[in-house]
């Protein structure tokens, strides 16, 4: 008698590429005891980069169409695999009511090559992300355990979904009166704690739309803006040429796998972004070998709270983190003079219709 095979659907927003790319591995490797479907929140068209790279790998997806999930409204799923943030945050009540849902985040190819020049540079970003959900493929039906949250290549800095979240905020980002009086408070508390100097070259991990970086520069001879969300970095190029500021570049980065400069920053700052990243620990030991001898690391977050700081908790790794910790993490990085100081008080309304206060420090170390 023949085993009952299980009803998988790989779930991401606009099915054209991670979910047809699941699909098309679980069919061709896993056949025999996964039934595998895939489908979109919305209907974007099946990607030919997609399809380009699993012909490459000897799979075929090119007969593959893309749809709505709503299409598979009869089909009695065992799971759903959700293969992106907004596919998990969106994933209908009906899909969670009848099978276990199972967030699995892998990056998002299209995003990641954006800023590729040439065909072949950007189908880089497929094989990558190709190769990844065929390794999560190869230990199904195995690793479809209720409570997983991320792939392995991606656990260490939870950048997948961070970056999806963050594309969709970045045209309003700025339109926050709130995030321009934050940054420039970081930067003032920067400017009384570092001896800045007018040959500094920083970089600004986390960058964003630029709001730090903009008021950091009249400070320094040049700042790179690094960033994951592609989004946020077309936002600040564009305040970059309408501004007509050359000493500015934007750096596309994947702190666990984007090769860092060496030596090359007098400064790094980094503004709120801590708290969206798993292990603070090892990203403070990747960013310090950017650094010169002698050069200095700010890194301004909330400081630890009851977790009513966002209403969103996609991507959020940590309620506000504790600043003498953070600067021991310094001193266990190789930097010295760590200090920790309030730098900004961030005013919210509160659930009982008052207004609460949560603190921002800034945490400042220099490399030697």
């Amino acid at each position: 008698m023949m085993a009952t095979k299980l009803k998988v659907l790989f779930l991401c927003t606009g099915n054209s590429c991670r979910s047809q790319m699941a699909e098309g591995w679980a069919r061709t490797t896993k056949g025999d005891t996964i039934e595998a479907y895939s489908a979109g929140i919305e209907m974007h068209g099946l990607n030919p980069l997609a399809v380009k790279v699993m012909a490459e790998a000897g799979v075929d997806i090119s007969g593959h169409r893309s749809k709505k999930v709503d299409e598979l409204e009869a089909v009695d799923f065992d799971y759903v695999v959700t293969v992106c943030g907004h596919a998990n945050e969106t994933c209908p009540m009906w899909l969670r009511g009848k099978a276990k849902v199972i967030h699995v985040g892998f990056d998002d190819p299209p995003a990641l090559a954006k800023g590729a020049k040439t065909e072949s540079e950007a189908l880089g970003h497929y094989r990558r992300v190709r190769d990844e959900i065929r390794n999560f493929i190869k230990d199904m039906p195995g690793n479809l355990s209720p409570g997983r949250q991320e792939t392995a290549s991606t656990a260490d800095l939870g950048i997948s979904d961070v970056r999806e979240r963050f594309d969709r905020l970045a045209a309003q980002w700025d339109a926050n009166p709130g995030r321009i009086a934050l940054a420039r408070s970081v930067v003032e508390v920067i400017r009384k704690t570092v001896p800045l100097r007018p040959d500094m070259n920083a970089m600004d991990f986390g960058a964003g739309t630029g709001l730090v970086t903009l008021a950091l520069l009249p400070h320094v001879a040049s700042v790179t803006a690094a960033d994951t969300s592609g989004e946020m970095l077309r936002v600040l190029d564009e305040k970059l040429r309408a501004l007509r500021i050359g000493n500015v570049r934007t750096m596309l980065c994947e702190i666990g796998k984007t090769p860092l400069p060496v030596s090359e920053f007098d400064l790094i700052v980094s503004s709120m972004v801590l708290h969206h990243i798993p292990d603070v620990p090892q990203a403070i030991q990747r960013l310090r070998p950017c650094l010169r001898p002698g050069g200095w690391i700010a890194l301004a977050d909330l400081d630890s709270e009851d977790g009513t700081f966002h209403s969103d908790s996609t991507g959020v790794y940590h309620h506000g983190l504790d600043r003498e910790e953070v600067c021991r993490w310094l001193q266990d990085a190789g930097f010295v003079d760590a200090t920790a100081r309030e730098a900004y008080r961030i005013v919210r309304p509160a659930a009982d219709g008052k207004t609460r206060e949560y603190p921002v420090f800034l945490v400042t170390g220099r490399a030697v």
